[in-house]
């Protein structure tokens, strides 16, 4: 892989935005990350699974006040990618500014 190798699971722009989001909290809820990206329960649901697939998030169930709660919360390796993945962003960036 050369330098400029963008991650595919991170590189497609929702998955972009779930990144971000699981990267700026320890844990983040399924309702969080719906609300907040505008996702129905399928498309996040689908994305989540490449995520967690890749080994990038892991998924906790359990109940608060008798409901079901879904958290979910990156991996170190999924934090390494991320911050792999911007760093390589910005260095395209800088040579595009040059």
């Amino acid at each position: 892989m050369t330098e400029e190798y963008l991650d595919p699971i991170i590189h497609q722009p929702v998955r972009t935005r779930i990144f971000a989001c699981l990267a700026s909290a320890e844990e983040v809820t399924f309702s969080y990350l719906k609300k907040t990206l505008g996702l129905s329960d399928g498309n996040l649901t689908t994305h989540m699974k490449k995520i967690m697939d890749a080994g990038y998030a892991e998924m906790k169930k359990d109940f608060v006040n008798n409901r079901p709660r879904t958290t979910y919360k990156l991996t170190r390796k999924g934090r390494r990618a991320f911050e792999v993945y911007l760093k390589r962003l910005r260095k395209i960036f800088d040579e595009i500014g040059k």
